[in-house]
């Protein structure tokens, strides 16, 4: 088991619980990947009572196993930013990301990014590590967004939003009323030809299910809560936009432009097990200044 204030960012720390030998332990109870235990050896970067073991030896209930994750220094710039963590432990980090702002460095967008402003907020708080981002958020989407302070944390946590073992919820503001107060759209996507962006509903697309449920209601636009079963890219602004409601401030997909310049999407809440946490984390996201104040004339 891990042991309770022992753990570091790069420095873990288990209990044995059972004879087993060592290389299993690694794997099945601290949830090494083989990848990782092949570099962990060739710097013999795992210790039982202090002292080397091969990954072929046995451990004993009480011993106490060591892995010196080491440092992974990243070659992006560092940039002061506003950075709002809503969450921290010894492997993650969660913000409340703000709306016009790119998560990660591109070829046209190499600066004033959530990573750059996360490299700096890393170094100020001892982090010496480089920022690697758990999922993304699209520019204008605001909201929860996980962050691993090592490769450890990022390979957990990566398996476990791929095998969509975290719970998210969106809220969304769409223009008008829906007809149902809430459903499920299982509508394949697919990306349109010669189109590196769009996404549309296609029969030859990708298995795409998303559930809605109604929030509150106006006579210009409606509060929904969007609840992605698959993680498609565009997967919500899509399927929202195939049944007739698309996203206030969708321009891509056909939402209205009065009421805001972007799209009306928020990463609300967030359920997820931290890899040396044994209970599990909830976390909600304040609103964005933009979408509040139309929710306020709901």
């Amino acid at each position: 088991m891990w042991i309770p204030g022992k753990q570091k960012y790069n420095y873990l720390v288990w209990s044995v619980e059972k004879e087993e030998v060592l290389k299993k332990v690694l794997i099945e109870e601290m949830g090494i990947s083989l990848r990782m235990i092949s570099e962990l050896k060739s710097r013999r970067a795992v210790n039982v009572n202090g002292t080397l073991r091969f990954n072929h030896e046995p451990v004993h209930v009480g011993e106490i196993i060591t892995v010196d994750l080491g440092e992974n220094r990243s070659e992006y710039g560092l940039e002061e930013g506003v950075v709002d963590v809503i969450y921290e432990d010894e492997d993650i980090v969660a913000v409340n990301k703000s709306p016009f702002i790119v998560v990660h460095p591109t070829g046209t967008h190499l600066t004033g990014t959530l990573l750059n402003y996360m490299e700096s907020w890393f170094r100020q708080n001892g982090i010496l590590e480089k920022v690697r981002f758990i999922s993304r958020l699209d520019r204008d989407t605001s909201g929860i967004l996980l962050i691993a302070k090592n490769r450890y944390a990022h390979h957990r946590m990566s398996q476990a939003h791929q095998d969509m073992m975290m719970q998210k919820t969106y809220v969304a503001l769409i223009e008008g009323k829906m007809k149902r107060q809430e459903g499920e759209i299982n509508a394949p996507i697919g990306r349109r030809e010669n189109d590196g962006i769009k996404r549309e509903v296609m029969e030859d697309g990708q298995t795409a299910i998303t559930k809605y449920k109604v929030l509150k209601e106006g006579e210009k636009f409606s509060l929904v809560e969007l609840t992605p079963v698959t993680g498609r890219t565009h997967q919500l602004r899509c399927h929202m936009a195939y049944i007739g409601y698309p996203l206030i401030g969708d321009s891509l997909y056909g939402g209205n432009m009065e009421y805001m310049n972007r799209q009306a999407l928020h990463s609300v809440t967030l359920e997820f097990f931290s890899p040396r946490k044994e209970e599990k984390i909830y976390l909600k996201a304040e609103l964005p200044q933009d979408m509040q104040e139309l929710v306020n004339r709901l």
